[in-house]
């Protein structure tokens, strides 16, 4: 079974991003992310959204 979320720092690394630029992103709301506990994760469908976002922005240049 697939985890439904990833880390700030996993997320960082599949977007190919700093860590500090993804948790920024998180802040500013760019990046919908839920707390947990004192954790910040990241669900597994918002990364597809944005790699598919990216994916499409690549396709259209």
């Amino acid at each position: 079974m697939q985890k439904q979320t990833v880390s700030v720092e996993e997320f960082a690394a599949v977007m190919g991003i700093g860590r500090n630029l993804a948790y920024r992103s998180v802040e500013r709301g760019d990046v919908r992310a839920v707390k947990i506990g004192k954790r910040i994760v990241i669900p597994r469908a918002e990364v597809e959204r944005l790699l598919n976002g990216a994916q499409s922005q690549n396709n259209a240049a």
